[in-house]
């Protein structure tokens, strides 16, 4: 095990049990997608008919193989994509991409390409200045919350894969989106990383938002989440874990 720069024998600590999910009840559905499809270049059909709902308080989960077509659902619940068929909804009335786009945030498998700003305090004061009075949370309260306080002055080009994870989560919560759709957000932490960044997302939740959570990790959705989708021949599907 690396501890501090050094190594040393046997095994890291485990955690005893899953993680807790940290969020009450799920509440009514916010974000939802009726007969959601999507066909590339007129011919190519990456999803089929689908819908899913991401209900107030509660973390959704997504699961599915390599090129099932998870990540083609987040593009479109966000507006990267324009479907073809069927509608998104937010509250009961139709969210056109526009807004999907402003107040639904992807937070995708490559952090460094949503943090623009040099260091991470720069990332997260713009993420703050983007929400004003919406901010879930004070700087130094978000800071604490998810343990990057060591970070702050570094550059982001320089910080570890799980670093990286770690202060885009907070820099997405500090912008006040209706909902979050994370793409394997959780691959790469330590075990203290996964626990404060599940804290995070439990704050972002008890103000009544929902989480979309993407991942090829079954057992963690499994405990992590209140209702569970399967990616299904290129369409999405309740799935029971």
């Amino acid at each position: 095990t690396l501890e501090n720069g050094r190594l040393q024998p046997g095994r890291p600590a485990r955690r005893e049990g899953p993680p807790a999910r940290r969020a009450g009840p799920a509440g009514p559905a916010r974000l939802r997608a009726e007969g959601l499809s999507y066909t590339h270049g007129g011919t190519h059909r990456l999803l089929e008919p689908s819908s899913l709902e991401l209900r107030a308080g509660a973390m959704t989960g997504l699961v599915g193989a390599n090129g099932s077509g998870k990540t083609t659902v987040a593009r479109l619940l966000s507006g990267f994509y324009a479907p073809p068929e069927g509608t998104v909804l937010f509250d009961g009335g139709a969210a056109g991409r526009a807004w999907l786009k402003e107040n639904v945030r992807l937070v995708s498998a490559r952090p460094l390409n949503q943090l623009p700003g040099q260091t991470v305090e720069e990332n997260l004061r713009c993420s703050l200045a983007s929400a004003g009075r919406r901010a879930p949370l004070s700087l130094g309260e978000g800071v604490e919350l998810a343990g990057v306080g060591p970070l702050l002055g570094r550059r982001v080009s320089r910080l570890s894969y799980g670093e990286l994870q770690k202060v885009l989560a907070l820099s997405s919560v500090l912008r006040a989106p209706e909902a979050l759709l994370l793409d394997e957000p959780l691959l790469s932490l330590d075990a203290a990383g996964l626990d404060s960044t599940l804290e995070l997302l439990g704050r972002f939740m008890a103000g009544g938002k929902g989480v979309l959570m993407i991942s090829h990790m079954e057992e963690l959705v499994k405990d992590l989440c209140a209702g569970v989708y399967r990616m299904e021949g290129r369409a999405v599907r309740p799935a029971v874990l």
